[in-house]
């Protein structure tokens, strides 16, 4: 009895070598003479020792090849870990919430999947297992604002994640404007948070005396500037020792309501930042 060809795809799989099955690898030998077993016969050996395998050889690759060419798209509005069968796929994301990244392991080596954020929240991707790495960093997290994606791929060694979307080690030419999107900085029991990793514009509109946190993820080299608005009852700043300024002094917000103060930052080292302040911009 022939043996059917069997095999697995799923959608997005990376290719796999395909095999025939069915034939028969060890026929009797022929010694030439008129018998029976000497005999080929359309039915029962050209059709199902020839061409069934055959065919089901062809569509086996067929079938392989499509799902490797699958260049499509997945939408998600919730917490989400991405699949085998998202390999070559993209995750539209719509919300705010966590995309975490397989296994590197159990995706294998060349793994390779883009993540687009396609709403107007804040995608943090992060790992499956925390020994893997992300961009280098065990048990690493980064994240996606509106409008932006990332690709990303498995190691050689399948134990973490790097992300590409170009060289960002040569000099670069844009033809258009690049633009991040200002991350709004609340105040909670008198302390503001600041994630260097979120942007490098922030807002903050005044609700209370309070004091602006160290950041976390500081890195050196990044700049930006915080936009700070008084409510309608002005409030103080004051300043984590992260946060240095000219002569020691730290920058004093307006005290009129309502006003807009420009306080901007240059990053030096994790330990600290240099911060400057442009008062009552109108």
């Amino acid at each position: 009895m022939d043996l059917p060809l069997a095999w697995s795809i799923e959608m997005g799989s990376k290719y796999t070598t395909q095999t025939a099955s069915g034939y028969n690898n060890a026929p009797p030998p022929d010694d030439g003479t008129h018998v029976a077993a000497n005999k080929i016969t359309c039915g029962t050996d050209v059709k199902t020792k020839i061409g069934d395998p055959i065919k089901a050889l062809a569509d086996a690759i067929n079938t392989a090849l499509v799902a490797f060419t699958n260049f499509g798209s997945r939408n998600v509005s919730a917490a989400d870990t991405t699949v085998a069968g998202d390999h070559m796929l993209t995750i539209e994301c719509t919300g705010t919430f966590t995309e975490t990244l397989l296994t590197a392991a159990t995706a294998g080596a060349g793994y390779l999947v883009s993540i687009k954020n396609v709403g107007t929240g804040v995608i943090t991707v992060a790992l499956q297992t925390a020994t893997d790495t992300l961009e280098g960093t065990v048990n690493g997290t980064m994240t996606i604002q509106p409008n932006g994606s990332v690709w990303l791929k498995t190691n050689l060694g399948a134990t973490g994640y790097y992300s590409f979307a170009g060289s960002t080690g040569s000099v670069q030419s844009w033809t258009a404007a690049q633009r991040g999107v200002p991350v709004a900085l609340t105040s909670s029991a008198a302390s503001i948070a600041i994630d260097l990793n979120l942007a490098n514009n922030f807002t903050h509109t005044t609700t209370e005396n309070t004091t602006l946190a160290a950041p976390s993820n500081p890195v050196a080299g990044q700049s930006g500037v915080i936009v700070i608005t008084q409510g309608a009852a002005a409030k103080t700043l004051a300043y984590n020792s992260f946060w240095k300024s000219p002569s020691g002094t730290p920058p004093v917000l307006t005290s009129a309501a309502n006003s807009v103060d420009l306080l901007s930052y240059y990053v030096e080292s994790s330990t600290r930042a240099t911060i400057t302040m442009v008062n009552n911009t109108k």
